[in-house]
This record gives structure tokens, sequence and C-alpha cells, in this order.
């Protein structure tokens, strides 16, 4: 058996180098081959007849050197100054009319006037029969007693205001004009603040109040 093995080995050796020789030759062969070949030059020709436009040139601009600075400006000559003449002459002036202040007027007097006037008109207009203001004298009279102490002072007046509602209430009483006698004013106002109430305003009249004054005489 140990004589086969080493004959085996030299088949085995045998094939191998066959095939290594075998390819090395194919490829000098190939190398051999490609030198041997020309290579061709296929050149193109424009067959369709249109004329190859020319390459586009891109114009350049053309720099423009800078500007020169401008010249600095020449200086005018500013003209002599006139010499200003003061006139000797004394000019008289004339004394300052003194404005007076005219006072503002009173607005609030004027309106509390204006609203008097037209209050009176208005009562003018609407006029009470005599014989109202007569019933109402009468009644104060009845209500007021004179004192003993002004027998010896007869003629003595003093003059009260009251307001008369649309029912005949007493809205206000008022003492406008003074006897100058404290007796006297007094024993007015008492009478006045008597009488609770009087007849009711006339229908002639279509206000909501009036105003009535009563002049109280000591007549004995």
């Amino acid at each position: 058996m140990t004589s086969g093995l080493p004959r085996h080995f030299k088949v085995v050796a045998t094939v191998h180098f066959s095939l290594v020789a075998v390819l090395v030759v194919i490829h000098f062969a190939q190398r051999f081959l490609h030198r041997h070949e020309k290579h061709e030059m296929i050149t193109y020709v424009n067959l369709s007849g249109d004329p190859v436009p020319p390459p586009t040139v891109v114009p350049v601009e053309e720099v423009k050197p800078p500007e020169p600075p401008p010249p600095p400006p020449k200086e005018i000559p500013q003209p002599p100054k006139k010499k200003i003449e003061k006139s000797k002459k004394r000019v008289k002036k004339e004394p300052e009319k003194q404005t007076r202040e005219r006072p503002l007027p009173d607005l609030e007097k004027i309106l509390r006037d204006t609203v008097e006037a037209t209050q009176k008109f208005k009562e003018s207009q609407e006029a009470i029969p005599a014989w109202y203001f007569k019933l109402v004298r009468k009644t104060m009279y009845d209500a007021w007693r004179q004192p003993s102490s002004l027998a010896s002072s007869q003629g003595l007046k003093a003059v009260i205001s009251i307001r008369v509602n649309r029912d005949g209430s007493i809205s206000r009483r008022e003492l406008v004009g003074s006897s100058g006698n404290v007796t006297m004013d007094d024993s007015v106002v008492e009478a006045v603040y008597s009488v609770k109430k009087l007849k009711p305003l006339p229908n002639e009249f279509r206000g909501k109040y009036k105003d009535i004054t009563i002049e109280f005489e000591v007549t004995h």
C-alpha cells in the first residue's frame, strides 16, 4: 500500500501542472491577439443640412473710470455792512389809554329776574277773580287777634305772602314786609299759621298754585 501512494500523488501533480500550463498559454495568446487589433475611428457627419449656430459671445461691460471729485465751492465775497445811522430826532410816545375793565354781568341775577318776570306775566294771564282775594283776606283777618298794646298804633302795617295750592292748602308762609314792631309781626305770623286750609282755587285759574300777598293793618 505504501508503494501505491506515491504513484497517486504523481498523477495528481501531473494533472495540476497541465492545467496551470494551459492557463498560462491561453493568457499569453489573448494578449498577443489584442495587440494586433486595429481601433476604428467613427466620424459623425451632420446630414440634416442645418447650419451649426456659432458660439454665443457674451459682451463684456465697459468699466467706466471713476469721476473726479467736484472742485471745492468758491467763497462768495460778502458785501460790506452798511452802518445804520441813528436818528437824532426824538419821537414822542403817546400816552397809553387806560382801558377800564367792565364788570361781568351777574348771570344768576339776570336769570332770577327773567324767571320772576315770566311768572308775573303768567299770573297776569291767569288772573284770579277779586272775590277769591277778598275771601282769603277776610279769613286771615278773622284769625288775627290784634294785640291790645297796639291800640295807639293805628296804621301800623305788616305784609305776609302765602302760597295757596290747587286744593286750597297753604304750602308757604313768609313775612315779606315787617312793621318794625315785634309784637305786631309775631301776631300776624301766628294768625297766618293758624289757618291750615282755604277754599280751593277757582276753576278760572289753571295753575297748580297761587302766591297771594296779604297786608295786615292795625285799625283800633
